[in-house]
This record gives C-alpha cells, structure tokens and sequence, in this order.
C-alpha cells in the first residue's frame, strides 16, 4: 500500500486537520484549567452543579497566588470568614441543608492580605487551584483553636461553681 495514497483524498487530510485542531485545543484547555488527571474532569463537573459560583474566578485565572484577597473579598463576600494574625480562612457555601451541613465548598487561605491557597471540594471529589505551603498558618491556627478551646472550658468551669 501507498502511504501516499492516504493523503490524495482532499476529505480525508481535512478530517486530519481538524482533528489535530481538536485535539490541540483541548489539550490547551486542559493546560490552562489545570486539568492533568480524570478525577480533575470530575471536580470541575462537580463544581459546576454543586459549588458556589465563585470558583470560576479561580478556574479562569482571575485570581491566583500572591494576589490581593481584599479587592476579592469585596466583590465576593464569603459565606464563613475566620481570621487571626496574620491569616485569614474564608469558605464559599453555594446554600446550606437543612441539617446545617455542607458537602460541598470552596475555601481559600490568605496571609497578610495575599492569596495562599484556593481549594474547592465535596465528599468524592477534590480540586486545588493553588496552594502555598506555609508550615506558620497550621502553628498559629493550632494555637489560635487551643486558646478557643480553653476559654469555653473556663467559662463552663465558671457557670459549674455555685
């Protein structure tokens, strides 16, 4: 067979053409949404039904690393913010069950005002948009829950005297 011949057929190089276009832009997609793994293509399924619109901003690349969270925290207020030093936790709940639970939400993580991290999840999927490691934010968040947890103990010390 003439491996030629293949190419004679103008149908035929156009199915060629288009395909390897196809397959280009998907990969650029891909590429760009930070999708490398099946479970990827879950999550971002998952986010578009069950996650709180804000997503897309971290999806798209409007926001990453090191940008300013104050300008976001504007236009997206969060549903849950704790903040403490130099650390604030902010969460993102599309709308609350009727028990009160979320399954699923969308966190991100800033020190002195700058993105840290972006993570959305559910209980079968998981996605990070963008993390920072920063062994300081466990410390302080570690020392921040040990003083809450000591001051409710006072106080139930305090209502238990007679």
């Amino acid at each position: 067979m003439n491996p030629l011949a293949f190419w004679s057929s103008r149908r035929k190089r156009w199915s060629v053409v288009v395909g390897v276009a196809v397959l280009s832009l998907a990969a650029g997609a891909c590429a760009f949404l930070g999708i490398s793994r099946p479970s990827d293509v879950e999550a971002y399924f998952g986010m578009a039904t069950e996650c709180h619109p804000v997503w897309k901003q971290f999806a798209l690349r409007r926001f990453i690393a090191g940008d300013s969270a104050a300008d976001f925290l504007q236009r997206f207020p969060p549903t849950h913010r704790e903040e403490f030093g130099r650390y604030g936790l902010y969460s993102y709940d599309r709308s609350p069950t009727d028990t009160g639970i979320q399954l699923t939400a969308l966190s991100v993580t800033a020190r002195d005002g700058k993105f840290l991290s972006a993570q959305a999840g559910s209980c079968t999927w998981q996605f990070t948009f963008f993390h920072s490691d920063d062994p300081e934010l466990s410390r302080q968040y570690a020392a921040r829950e040990q003083a809450k947890h000591e001051r409710r103990e006072r106080l139930r010390q305090e209502k238990m005297k007679p």
